[in-house]
């Protein structure tokens, strides 16, 4: 709720400043520093926001899909939540941002200018230039208005963001600026309006001025790209062709399968490729995400394009994102440390695996996700005999169409198929009005009871309301009522244990581990699943048989006071290597350092520790830092906090194990 109302607060406040004169008053100027100082509170309040906040941003700038009107269809948010970052300035999206903006300036330059989608040295003019300014003027002042407010407002023109001392200096005016402030601003409003160049505007926006050829360049690529992306082109844009799904369904109807290479209602002999080469090249062509990987790897092997379709898969939204390290571990200590956080989805899950046998598992996960309704038992049969064998990760969703024909006896089959080679089972609940069922969870129970050994290895659970963000959590009684626990019990082999966005009670958390055989537990991920003092006491009471125990992820929850009690659990875990209880709040429990020293003495292997927003570094001795010197095996560590209350004699015994520390 806060990312979006807030930036479009402050969005439209900035287009009404640069576009209305009354709104320029000093007054008006005001009421914009008010919405930013209110961003600020709410962020202060809810720590979690801000990690989202940033994690956009960080997409923004990274990802080139993110980009896009799909992800991002209103820029305008990015500009409110750049105000706001602790992490990122104006000047780390400026480039992405214009490179964007002129994109889906396109369509509208068209309109006005029908020559710029087909640019060449001729029609190229300084008249040419200066109608493609005017006909995006609007656009490109509200990129000067947020350069300046950004760099020179917020930064203060230095190298460095200091959100503190905004925050000080408004509250020292009631969320006012001093007055010559105000009046810069109030003129640099008027500057911006007599922009009318590009030259002009690139100096505004602290970029270098460009030359005709890089202006022309530019405009260039931002026709390509915007062709690329569907935001200007031909018939299709106007008269859309139906959605891929309904598509898929329409050939599924013909009993022709079109993604899989074979037609499983003939014979074996009506192949169309079989040599793994051929694979490999169908692959590229019938999966075009994997292009970005053979670009970057040429070499790259089909178990490690399988790992990255599970990885690609989660951050895209099909399962949640349940491992609050994923991105700093993947960033910070590259593969070998990634692989190891990742032990039960890695490489030794796809090893072996072909060309075919990726295309096989790629197949069918399109097929579950396009047709997952399908009533044609013939079409899912000629599927699974194909690609069944090859399938040892399955991840299966709660079907979200309205009405009461749904059947979930598909799953069924699709399990009943894949469960003698699977070793990773996830299920996903889509969306808040359709989370798991008991009808769903039974059809699964039912596929693996068919198996006379069950090999799974990780179970997983979500409930994926949101991409990218944490959502509320189900029903207190929804573990209860879909039978979840009876399901675990013909699991028996489960070393790997991840759950996300599942409302825990105690009763719901006990039922659970008794399910489990928690002796054989060596990863266990409890994520925003509302485990408070009473129901993470009954979680570390069942770990301590847990001798084998390697990752906690217990983030995202209300555990205050059991934390003591997980500490506790923890002490002569020797295996133990990641404990993360970030955004945990546990600023009001007293008495956790005796627990956390105890803690860190006990537990040599640890190498990751994440207690950011947890604040915990409040009731930290210094004696703790020094501990965190001592363990040899510590890659890293994290206190990470939007107001950071740690001791000066603490931060200067942490600095020191910094500097004595190995690995860090």
């Amino acid at each position: 709720m806060i990312l979006t109302i807030m930036p479009k607060l402050l969005l439209t406040h900035v287009c009404q400043l640069l576009n209305d004169k009354a709104y320029s008053s000093i007054q008006g100027i005001r009421m914009l520093n008010y919405f930013h100082r209110a961003f600020l509170f709410m962020l202060e309040q809810h720590p979690q926001v801000q990690y989202t906040l940033e994690k956009q941003i960080e997409l923004f700038i990274n990802d080139e899909d993110f980009r896009g009107k799909t992800k991002t269809p209103d820029l305008g948010m990015i500009f409110g939540m750049v105000c706001v970052s602790c992490k990122f300035r104006f000047t780390n999206i400026v480039k992405q941002l214009i490179e964007e903006k002129i994109a889906r300036h396109v369509f509208w330059i068209l309109k006005e200018v029908p020559e710029y989608e087909n640019i060449n040295d001729q029609n190229f003019s300084q008249e040419f230039v200066e109608k493609v300014f005017k006909a995006t003027e609007s656009g490109w002042r509200l990129v000067m208005f947020m350069a300046f407010y950004n760099n020179y407002i917020i930064d203060k023109n230095l190298n460095n963001r200091n959100l503190d001392g905004i925050i000080e200096e408004y509250d020292k005016r009631y969320s006012r600026m001093y007055y010559k402030i105000e009046e810069e601003i109030q003129k640099e409003v008027e500057n911006i309006r007599l922009v009318n160049n590009f030259n002009d505007f690139f100096q505004k926006v602290g970029l270098p001025t460009q030359t005709n050829n890089a202006l022309m360049q530019m405009f260039i690529q931002s026709v390509v790209t915007s062709k690329a992306k569907g935001y200007h082109g031909g018939y299709e844009i106007y008269y859309p062709l139906p959605e891929i799904k309904d598509q898929v369904r329409d050939v599924f109807k013909d009993k022709v399968t079109a993604i899989s290479l074979y037609n499983p209602f003939e014979d074996e002999e009506e192949k169309v490729m079989d040599d793994d080469e051929d694979f490999l090249r169908y692959i590229k062509q019938r999966f075009p995400w994997t292009n970005q990987y053979f670009l970057l790897e040429s070499e790259i092997t089909p178990e490690e394009l399988a790992v990255q379709s599970d990885i690609r898969k989660s951050s895209e939204g099909s399962q949640v994102k349940v491992d609050g390290l994923r991105d700093v571990i993947q960033e910070r200590y590259q593969n070998e440390f990634y692989e190891r956080i990742q032990r039960a989805s890695s490489h030794r899950m796809y090893e072996g695996i072909t060309w075919k046998g990726l295309f096989m598992k790629l197949d069918l996960e399109e097929y579950i996700t396009y047709n997952e309704y399908a009533q044609d038992d013939e079409t899912l049969k000629g599927y699974l005999e194909v690609c069944a064998p090859h399938i040892k990760g399955l991840v299966l969703r709660q079907p979200h169409r309205e009405g009461d024909n749904i059947s979930y006896s598909c799953y069924t089959k699709i399990v009943e198929a894949c469960v003698e080679n699977l070793e990773r089972l996830v299920l996903v609940g889509c969306t808040e009005i359709y989370p798991i069922t008991q009808g769903f969870v039974m059809c699964v129970k039912l596929g693996l009871k068919s198996a006379e050994a069950v090999k799974i290895k990780q179970f997983e659970i979500h409930h994926a309301n949101y991409v990218e963000r944490y959502g509320e959590p189900m029903p207190l009684d929804t573990i209860e009522k879909i039978g979840l626990a009876d399901l675990l019990k013909v699991i028996p082999t489960i070393d790997t244990f991840k759950m996300s966005n599942v409302s825990l009670s105690v009763v719901s958390i006990k039922s659970i581990l008794e399910s489990l055989k928690v002796e054989n537990l060596k990863d266990v991920s409890i994520v925003n699943c509302g485990l408070d003092k009473y129901s993470s006491k009954e979680l570390a009471s069942s770990l301590k048989n847990s001798e084998d125990l390697e990752i906690l992820n217990i983030s995202h929850n209300k555990v205050e006071h059991g934390i003591k009690d997980i500490f506790k659990c923890l002490q002569e875990k020797k295996s133990l290597k990641v404990l993360d209880i970030s955004y945990n709040f546990l600023t009001h429990v007293q008495g956790i350092t005796p627990f956390f020293e105890k803690f860190l003495n006990t537990v040599p292997s640890v190498e990751l520790l994440n207690f950011e927003f947890s604040n915990i570094h409040e009731n930290l001795s210094v004696e703790v830092p020094e501990l965190l010197g001592s363990l040899k095996n510590l890659i890293g560590f994290s206190f990470a906090s939007s107001t950071c209350k740690m001791s000066a004699e603490c931060l200067k015994h942490i600095a020191k194990a910094i500097v004595n520390s190995k690995n860090l």
